[in-house]
């Protein structure tokens, strides 16, 4: 049978008592993390765990750069290769600023040219492209005969006696039947009417 110890309430004080005293003679620390006031090189920023506020514990800790788009802006080109090699007067380009700190100075600018995002078209024979890009088809006027250019596509109208135009299938069937007289006939019409050819 086993024996039953009765603790009473003065032991539980005195136990209380001494493992208050203990922890108090522990050596205990605080511990915090710190950024860096600056980061070392090739990295955004840098961190190190501290003792007491004080004391560096193990390995710094280091936070890649990984290209955080801060803002982008679409800029035009004002001079020759600025801001990148080959850029020209005029060009559109987008600013993208990367792994900016605020009043630190530290942005890195990526450039992309807009030019490089499209196909490049040239205006040739027949086809014109205004400055807003816009294509349409050139129209001749001095010698359209008719032809024209609407919003719903290229147009002829038809000949008339005013202006020049397309020949609908009706008069073309009215010439068509018309007879073409020969070299005797002609001379013959002409003698009949005005009297022996000369």
């Amino acid at each position: 049978m086993a024996t039953k110890k009765l603790t009473t309430l003065e032991q539980l004080k005195k136990l209380a008592q001494r493992t208050k005293t203990e922890l108090d003679e522990l050596d205990v620390h605080t511990y915090s993390i710190t950024k860096a006031g600056s980061a070392e090189e090739g990295f955004i920023a840098t961190y190190q765990l501290m003792q007491d506020g004080e004391t560096p514990v193990g390995d710094k800790i280091n936070i890649p750069k990984d290209f955080l788009v801060k803002s982008a802006t679409i800029e035009t080109v004002e001079s020759p290769d600025t801001p990148y090699s080959g850029a020209k007067v005029g060009d559109k380009y987008i600013d993208f600023v990367v792994n900016a700190k605020e009043g630190e100075g530290e942005a890195s600018h990526v450039y992309l040219a807009v030019n490089e995002l499209v196909d490049t078209y040239t205006a040739g024979n027949g086809i014109d492209i205004s400055g807003l890009n816009a294509v349409s088809v050139k129209v001749d006027a001095a010698n359209a005969h008719g032809l024209t250019a609407a919003e719903s596509g290229l147009q002829l109208g038809l000949a008339s006696g005013e202006a020049d135009g397309a020949m609908s299938s009706a008069d073309k069937t009215k010439l068509d039947d018309i007879d073409t007289a020969t070299d005797g006939e002609v001379d013959e019409m002409i003698e009949e009417v005005f009297g022996a050819a000369e």
